[in-house]
């Protein structure tokens, strides 16, 4: 089951939560989700009403129309939040790309505002000036390459690859020079399309997921560049549409009696695998139901 988005499933939300522009924030809640940071955004929008937007750090987030319960008493980051973004209204969000981070525009009379949300670990949420400036953040710390602390300005990660629009010239440049030692985990982690998706590519482009990335040839790389373009294409066509697939992984066992004889009739066992935005070939041998959201 997926506990964390990658950079593709972030690229389909993107789409999905654009129906949340012009909504106005309602509330906000910071809740605790296993340790780490759990926030409620409910906005209500024209013609929609109500919509809960959960974002449980480091690496989910979803809409949906279940409240849990929140804290009677906000924490000290939450309080700051509603003071700037209470009553705003949201006018743009996109995805920083490739990394798992998006951007919120919130518009509100004295000007505008935007909320950075970092879904990768260890997870953060900031509120930053109209120029870029960090007014606030749930995690404050220097790495080595940028500062996440008040007053500085925000400065977004910086990638050497772009997943979603690198060709098969630098692809195969990067596959040469990869230090993993196998296909699959090289797209994952260095290219960051995450373990599913980059087993799909290696599926549609019809190579072994296990080959050595060095060994890839300029039409190799030029077939997993056209898997990739396909999943991008279904992303696409699918537009602000909610909804996906639930896969299901289904376990039938014999009945027996005290004696061990396998007695008329089974047992028939569902458990949810995963959830995901569209079809894929990684999934076949599986159940699948398609979900309105």
């Amino acid at each position: 089951m997926t506990k964390e988005l990658s950079s593709v499933d972030l690229f389909y939300l993107t789409r999905e939560f654009q129906q949340l522009i012009s909504g106005k924030i309602d509330k906000i809640y910071q809740c605790e989700h296993d340790g780490a940071g759990e926030f409620l955004f409910i906005f209500h929008i024209p013609s929609l009403g109500k919509k809960i937007l959960r974002i449980m750090l480091p690496g989910m987030l979803y809409l949906t129309d279940y409240k849990p319960e929140t804290p009677l008493t906000p924490s000290g980051f939450c309080m700051f939040l509603r003071k700037y973004l209470t009553n705003a209204r949201l006018r743009s969000l996109s995805q920083f790309q490739p990394e798992r981070i998006l951007e919120f525009v919130f518009e509100k009379k004295e000007g505008s505002y935007h909320l950075i949300v970092e879904l990768f670990s260890p997870g953060n949420i900031l509120l930053l000036k109209e120029d870029n400036t960090i007014m606030s953040a749930l995690l404050c710390k220097k790495w080595k390459d940028r500062d996440i602390l008040p007053k500085k300005p925000y400065t977004f990660p910086q990638s050497p690859y772009n997943l979603f629009t690198i060709d098969a010239q630098a692809l195969l440049g990067f596959l040469s020079s990869t230090d993993k030692n196998v296909l699959v985990t090289a797209l994952a982690v260095d290219l960051g399309f995450g373990g599913k998706y980059a087993e799909e590519i290696s599926l549609r482009a019809q190579l072994d997921k296990n080959m050595a990335p060095s060994s890839c040839t300029d039409a190799q790389a030029h077939a997993l560049i056209a898997a990739r373009d396909s999943i991008i294409r279904q992303v696409r066509q699918a537009g602000e549409a909610a909804g996906g697939y639930i896969i299901h992984d289904i376990h039938v066992r014999d009945i027996r009696d005290n004696g061990g004889a396998v007695k008329e009739g089974a047992i028939r066992e569902v458990a949810i695998k995963d959830v995901v935005p569209l079809r894929l070939l990684l999934y076949e041998k599986y159940a699948c139901e398609e979900a309105a959201s």
